[in-house]
């Protein structure tokens, strides 16, 4: 995987403004969450706030990627480009 591909369109190749934010926010939210537990104390808990982490950045990839495969039903097997089956 190259630096590229987290800021290009996997189906056109060009620059892709959702993906560039999408993963500008996800590594803006690790940094904060590893600053915060990093500095944190073991009394303090901190549950909620991975939950609410793992919430955020797992649940949008997962909604990005159901939305994809709702959006993309019309693909041809293979993705776009692939040659029809026989």
């Amino acid at each position: 995987m190259k630096l590229s591909d987290f800021l290009r369109d996997d189906a056109t190749g060009r620059g892709s403004h959702s993906k560039l934010w999408a993963n500008l926010g996800s590594a803006a939210m690790t940094t904060g969450f590893i600053k915060v537990v990093w500095t944190a104390t073991a009394t303090e808990g901190l549950a909620w706030l991975f939950l609410v982490y793992g919430g955020v950045v797992c649940g949008s990839q997962v909604a990005s990627k159901l939305l994809g495969r709702k959006l993309g039903a019309g693909t041809p097997p293979g993705g776009r480009g692939a040659a029809p089956p026989k």
